[in-house]
C-alpha cells in the first residue's frame, strides 16, 4: 500500500502560477469579506436615508 502511495505523482504548477492564484483567491476574500460587512451597513444607511426624506416628504403634505 505504502509503495502505491509512493508513486503517485502530482502535479503542481510553477510557483510564479502558485503565487498568482494565491492573490487571486485572497483578491476574492477580501471582496467577499466586504460584501459580508459592508453590504449590510450600507442597507441599513440607505432605509434611515428612505424613512428621513419620506418623513420629509409627509411633513410638507401635511403642512398643505
Amino acid at each position: 500500500m505504502s509503495n502505491v502511495m509512493a508513486n503517485i505523482k502530482i502535479l503542481l504548477p510553477n510557483l510564479n502560477i502558485q503565487n498568482k492564484i494565491v492573490n487571486l483567491l485572497n483578491t476574492f476574500e477580501h471582496i467577499s469579506r466586504n460584501i459580508n460587512v459592508g453590504l449590510p451597513a450600507e442597507i441599513n444607511l440607505r432605509e434611515k436615508q428612505y424613512t428621513y426624506y419620506l418623513n420629509k416628504i409627509f411633513n410638507i403634505l401635511n403642512k398643505n
